[in-house]
């Protein structure tokens, strides 16, 4: 039985055999036991032997070169290893080697090969009877290699008899490989002389029978084929996903070519014209010159460098990934149920993991220029002119799509800042100030201006990038604030508002007059937020819910509940919502406390945080938001800190606390430029600069 994905299969079996796929990528030769490590890499078992570094000056075994010319090790620590096909270093002593897990696919496609390569090959039955003879065939079931007289004597004997023989000049066409397949079977560990025939999906392990009547027989349990397609399907999504991370590694390896390219035209075109200032003022700013060009060549070749580094890890990476897909896809279409489950515990925590690697990429990139003097012998450094030399940051428009990647719940990202730095401090006072400032809510539009939410003053207060206060506004007549929560900017520019009080959504325009009121919904809305359908998603504290809203006529599309099938209730106090790229929704639960993760659908994907001051703990979650990138940002307004997770909602660490004069965190937000904007309790408005 094979498993694979739906589309046809590249090879035959034969055709497959006859690949390089049974060949070891370190010695070259036909696999001998072979034995797959972390990485998904297979090797013979003698192969990794060598690779593994035995003593404490980090010599290797055996330093042995491959064909390709690179050195079969490269590691210098104790007891570890170099997979030569991805350079993963791997924590293994020459007795882990020994336990290592044997790859059955591989193993039975080399019995194949045995089958079908044209070596004299002898009776296994003679040389028991320490007799020789050669063998011209082989008995599917047995697996032993007979003669003539033997395979007679074995078609004519009771329990052999209707037992297949394959003559091997037949198998040598490829006729029978499928028959040499239905026959292989992996052998229990635990019962030697017991084939594996189920799945325990409880404990996720490969049983016989004996194992199924002694130790699995109250567990829940399936067919070989029934596991092997479902984890077969699974391996391929992992693979289709990986799939979609290599273009935009491959993209941004082209990317670092191009800039080596203009960064070494830039060099020469700065040099030449350092070289026409020097003739002007000849031998009297010959050091000068020198220095300068000591200067420029220097700071080019740390770059280059640098750009060489980052080059061959991302290379690397993308090797790893593009190995992968190419032998596990293979694994997927001609590996027998019982091969698949007997990996898919170690190919499916691997891909997993490359699926959330992040790519360290370049931070900046060097900006070169010779600014020329006036040629006058008074001063040689003010005449020459200097070398400007300066790095400029690199936004997500200079990554191509890497930034774009479909990859649920996750993405390749950019490094964040050690310390993000203040940009902008100010408090949002407005002229009709009657309390003190409560900013509960806060969006960013498309021009950098901000809109603020004073809940106890009742207006939304309008701020330009740099802070500068523009207009307020609060409704009138019946579209009069009562009690503002929070806001959005809709897809058409207009603003809407949650009244908790009034307990409905106000709609205005960009400059603050009312458009409509949607209503009769809703019992104490909080936060608001946009999707990409442009629909309106509302924070019901009052009904413990979410509830979807068409932009143009209000009417609720769709509902998440609190209480979801298995009837547990979600919510406990829900404050605010934000939307991630793929639609995913995020909302932090005060009470809770901790944040919940639904996808577009409504369902319940994920939960963040527990009640405390460590990591991944929370006391009281306010704002929420999301960057361009996928980052996740959540308010901590009691423990006066902001949460950074992964796009996937892992904790990554707190990009914000009271070292950074943090007070009570309120409503989050980016703006234009991919800042962190932050409001605090009474008033304050502070943007970070955080990439």
């Amino acid at each position: 039985m094979t498993t694979g994905s739906s589309t046809s299969n590249i090879y035959s079996l034969l055709d497959l055999v006859r690949t390089n796929i049974v060949s070891c990528r370190h010695c070259n030769h036909t696999y001998k036991d072979p034995r797959i490590l972390p990485c998904l890499h297979t090797f013979c078992r003698t192969c990794i032997l060598e690779l593994v570094t035995t003593n404490a000056g980090g010599k290797t075994a055996n330093t042995k070169t491959t064909k390709k010319g690179s050195p079969a090790s490269t590691t210098t620590t104790p007891n570890t290893l170099c997979c030569p096909v991805c350079k993963e270093v791997i924590q293994r002593s020459r007795e882990d080697v020994k336990k290592l897990d044997t790859n059955p696919f591989l193993e039975h496609l080399l019995e194949i090969c045995h089958c079908q390569d044209d070596q004299p090959k002898q009776c296994e039955y003679c040389k028991f009877d320490k007799k020789e003879a050669a063998a011209t065939a082989r008995c599917l079931e047995c697996q032993d290699d007979m003669c003539d007289h033997c395979t007679e004597a074995h078609k004519r004997t009771k329990l052999t008899r209707n037992h297949k023989v394959a003559p091997f000049k037949e198998m040598q066409l490829g006729k029978y490989d499928e028959d040499i397949r239905s026959n292989q079977q992996i052998q229990c560990p635990q019962h030697k002389k017991e084939p594996i025939t189920l799945f325990c999906t409880q404990c996720q392990q490969l049983v016989c029978r004996e194992c199924k009547v002694h130790a699995h027989d109250s567990h829940t349990w399936s067919s070989l084929q029934e596991a092997g397609q479902q984890y077969g399907a699974r391996i391929q999504t992992l693979l289709d996903t990986i799939k979609n991370k290599i273009p935009g590694i491959e993209e941004y390896l082209n990317y670092m070519e191009t800039y080596t390219s203009e960064l070494d035209k830039k060099r020469t075109k700065t040099n030449e014209t350092i070289e026409e200032q020097a003739e002007t003022l000849k031998a009297m700013i010959d050091d000068h010159k020198n220095g300068l060009l000591k200067e420029v060549n220097d700071a080019c070749d740390s770059e280059l460098e640098h750009v060489r580094s980052k080059r061959e890890a991302i290379t690397a990476t993308l090797h790893s990934l593009q190995s992968h897909d190419q032998d596990l896809q293979k694994l997927v279409q001609f590996g027998k149920g019982e091969e698949i489950l007997h990996l898919q515990k170690q190919v499916t925590k691997r891909l997993t993991e490359l699926i959330y690697l992040e790519i360290d990429g370049l931070k900046s990139s060097l900006s070169i220029e010779f600014k020329g003097g006036n040629a006058t012998k008074e001063n040689v450094e003010i005449l020459f002119g200097k070398a400007e030399l300066c790095g400029l940051s690199m936004g997500k428009t200079n990554i191509g799509s890497l930034s774009n990647i479909k990859v649920p719940m996750s993405s390749v990202l950019p490094n964040i800042s050690g310390s993000p730095e203040l940009q902008l401090e100010f408090e949002c006072k407005g002229v009709y100030d009657h309390k003190e400032i409560w900013p509960s809510g806060i969006a960013v539009n498309q021009k950098g201006d901000m809109l603020v939410v004073d809940r106890d003053n009742k207006r939304i207060k309008v701020y330009n990038s740099q802070g500068k206060y523009l207009n307020d506004f609060g409704g009138m007549g019946k579209n009069i604030l009562w009690c503002p929560y929070d806001i959005a900017i809709m897809k058409n520019g207009n603003l809407a508002v949650t009244d908790n009080e009034k307990e409905d959504v106000k709609i205005f325009s960009p400059q603050g007059d009312a458009v409509t009121i949607i209503h009769s919904h809703f019992k104490h809305p909080r936060g608001i937020a946009v999707n990409s359908k442009g629909q309106l998603i509302v924070v019901d504290c009052g009904m413990r819910r979410l509830t979807i809203h068409d932009p143009d006529t209000g009417h609720i599309v769709q509902t998440i509940p609190a209480k979801q099938e298995d009837s547990h209730n979600y919510f406990t106090d829900p404050y605010y919502v934000t939307v991630t790229s793929n639609d995913s929704i995020i909302v932090t639960d005060w009470a809770a406390p901790n944040i919940k993760v639904f996808n577009s659908e409504g369902k319940l994907i994920g939960e963040h945080g527990t009640y405390g001051i460590q990591e991944d703990q929370i006391l009281e979650p306010y704002g929420v938001c999301t960057d361009a990138f996928g980052y996740i940002f959540v308010a901590d307004n009691l423990n006066h800190r902001v949460h950074l997770l992964l796009p996937d909602g892992r904790f990554k660490k707190f990009i914000l606390t009271k070292l950074d004069k943090l007070w009570h965190p309120m409503a989050l937000g980016i703006n234009h430029r991919g800042e962190l904007v932050v409001t605090e309790a009474l008033g304050k408005v502070k943007v970070f600069k955080y990439l």
